[in-house]
């Protein structure tokens, strides 16, 4: 058994040089697969979003239906029904938004990533108060900027 003891306690110390240099070589390859990956620009390059396609009549009808959920409000599955131009409900926002953090995100598949990154919103003020939330400190609390949603909107999408 004491022949043993110094190979439990440094099985390093024991292995020929070509297994380490051949650790060596995977711990790189695995940082290279590990690497940011940006999606190829024959994927990108003559993409168009879909809501740039929109004619200003279509992007009109679809403001109007997205508006008439703060006057009927069931964005969540609490569905409280309350006008948010007025009042609020559970979630104790009203028209505007209470959004914490707005950051790009490059943790994304290449497709959905893009050059610029996907893109991250959080907003404060969730009323799902799910168990495992992995946002409590960002989600839970009132802390953040109240945004419109046209002021939303121009995080995400740059005005052309």
């Amino acid at each position: 058994m004491q022949a043993m003891r110094p190979f439990l306690r440094r099985p390093h110390a024991l292995l020929p040089s070509a297994l380490h240099a051949k650790q060596g070589r995977i711990q790189t390859e695995t940082q290279a697969r590990r690497s940011l990956h940006l999606a190829p620009p024959f994927l990108l390059d003559d993409y168009t979003p879909r809501h740039m396609t929109l004619s200003a009549a279509d992007a009109a009808r679809k403001r109007s239906r997205a508006y008439a959920h703060l006057r009927n409000c069931n964005l969540c599955p609490r569905l409280c029904g309350v006008n948010r131009y007025e009042t609020t409900g559970m979630c104790l926002i009203g028209d505007k938004a209470k959004v914490n953090v707005v950051a790009p995100h490059f943790g994304e598949e290449p497709c959905v990533q893009g050059h610029h990154g996907s893109g991250s919103v959080f907003f404060s003020m969730c009323n799902l108060r799910c168990v495992f939330c992995q946002n409590h400190d960002i989600a839970h609390t009132r802390n953040g900027q109240d945004l419109t949603p046209e002021e939303l909107g121009d995080w995400y999408v740059p005005r052309m």
